[in-house]
């Protein structure tokens, strides 16, 4: 992630000196990596929090496995 971060700094460097010196086609391209980039980052993001909801709601499921079992046994 820190990775795509400094990607997304070096392309916006890059943009600011293409803006100075007037090079549309720079800067057109410094978007679309900058777009690509920034989805890519949402993207991880997403796939980070949806682990770590699949985790916690493992740690539930396997919780009422555990009581379920054990009203079984006294029952």
């Amino acid at each position: 992630m820190l990775t795509g971060l400094l990607i997304l700094l070096l392309v916006m460097i890059i943009q600011i000196f293409a803006l100075i010196f007037r090079l549309d086609a720079i800067i057109i391209i410094g978007d679309t990596i900058a777009i690509i980039v920034l989805g890519f980052l949402i993207l991880r993001v997403r796939i980070k929090i949806a682990r770590k909801e699949k985790e916690k709601m493992m740690a539930k499921i396997e919780a009422l496995e555990k009581k379920i079992e054990s009203m079984m046994k006294k029952g």
